[in-house]
């Protein structure tokens, strides 16, 4: 990443904000008709910026940015009303393994006690429909994948991801950057959902077509999601939520081999 990438004479840097004195914003109502994303990125390395920031800086003509901040795990867990369920697409940059995320200053997030949606708590306020974990491994899919982000019967008192949440992206192997694989699949990603594809499939041919750049070493994409959403576009991300229980809850898996 080019040292302090500039926006209008600004450092990029600047406008990460530290949220330790932020005052929290209202919480959003599920299903509102807005169209928002949000995108948080961990510090420990600048390529985590340029991740965050390639995709920003393109799709901020077709949704409003409401959040750009540094990571901490409490945007997606106690306090996600706030930060990720607020808005209805989220780019997460930084460290990871299985459903696991590291936002900043080595902070590691749980992602398997999470849930995000409009049925994450019995307020149905959440929003959020879309999340990308431009990370190693999150969403790695071993025998036991599925349970990590989705609820059984064994688990439906407990918190998933899948609680009205559409979808969620990232690699299921690690992930390279090479010579600016990462940027080139955030902005490929947004362009992609610009020109109206499926969210599944921009995420997917935007990391695939990215993966020269680091020299075809891994970086396999994934995405994980709920199968009425499976050809859904941006403008379908007020479609209807499902929950564990309903017949359409039913959480495939689109994957480089």
């Amino acid at each position: 990443m080019r040292p302090l990438l500039q926006l209008l004479g600004v450092p990029i840097a600047a406008l990460l904000v530290s949220m330790t004195a932020l005052t929290p914003v209202a919480p959003a109502r599920a299903e509102d008709t807005d169209h928002q994303f949000v995108v948080y990125v961990s510090n420990e390395e600048d390529r985590f910026v340029d991740y965050g920031w390639g995709f920003l800086d393109e799709f901020k003509n077709s949704w409003q940015n409401t959040q750009y901040y540094w990571g901490e795990c409490r945007f997606l867990g106690n306090q996600r009303l706030s930060f990720v369920d607020s808005a209805d697409l989220a780019y997460v940059a930084g460290h990871g393994n299985a459903s696991y995320i590291v936002m900043g200053s080595g902070e590691g997030c749980n992602l398997t006690d999470k849930a995000w949606g409009s049925y994450a708590d019995p307020s149905r306020q959440g929003d959020l429909e879309y999340i990308v974990f431009h990370s190693c491994k999150v969403l790695q899919m071993d025998s036991d994948w599925r349970s990590r982000w989705r609820h059984y019967e064994s688990t439906k008192t407990q918190k998933r991801p899948f609680s009205g949440l559409h979808a969620a992206m990232g690699f299921r192997t690690n992930h390279y950057n090479g010579a600016g694989a990462g940027r080139w699949a955030a902005d490929e990603f947004a362009e992609n959902l610009e020109d109206g594809y499926s969210v599944r499939y921009s995420w997917y041919e935007a990391a695939e077509d990215a993966r020269w750049l680091a020299g075809w070493k891994d970086n396999k994409p994934a995405v994980f999601y709920l199968r009425p959403h499976k050809y859904e576009t941006k403008n379908g991300h007020n479609s209807t939520d499902y929950k564990y229980g309903d017949a359409n809850y039913l959480l495939d898996a689109y994957y480089m081999e």
